[in-house]
């Protein structure tokens, strides 16, 4: 059966639109997990932990975190953006920060393993049993 040229782009996009709709349930989705509701708001760096205590680092940012999977970090004169999102990678429940700036803020970029998390504090590290790096949020 041949195609009609003009009827190609609606028969690429129908055909786009099936394919991203018909995806497989791979437990990678934040839409029922808790953590991900508890995350929302404004937070500082509590501790933060790379080869040596970093914390002071962060001590003027705020990163509010948005119920879209954008954040924010400011300290008065920088001003990031970004996104955030709780996945399940192999059992184990990380929370991924991917924050555009070109200063320190890069450092928390990363999928964090979740220690513990709560309606005031999260409590993450990284994966990689080799070394310590570890970030904990509080509320403000």
């Amino acid at each position: 059966m041949r195609i009609h040229q003009a009827f190609l782009p609606i028969a690429l996009l129908i055909t786009s639109t099936v394919f991203v709709s018909c995806s497989k349930n791979d437990d990678n989705s934040t839409a029922a997990d808790p953590s991900s509701q508890i995350v929302m708001g404004t937070w500082k760096v509590q501790y933060y932990f790379d080869n040596a205590d970093e914390t002071s680092d962060f001590n003027n940012f705020t990163f509010t975190f948005n119920n879209d999977g954008t954040l924010t970090a400011t300290n008065g004169t920088i001003s990031a953006g970004g996104g955030w999102t709780v996945i399940n990678d192999d059992g184990k429940k990380k929370f991924v920060l991917t924050i555009v700036s070109t200063s320190v803020l890069q450092k928390l970029n990363d999928d964090w393993q979740i220690v513990s998390s709560s309606s005031t504090e999260l409590k993450l590290k990284d994966d990689n049993d080799t070394k310590v790096h570890e970030l904990r949020f509080t509320k403000k």
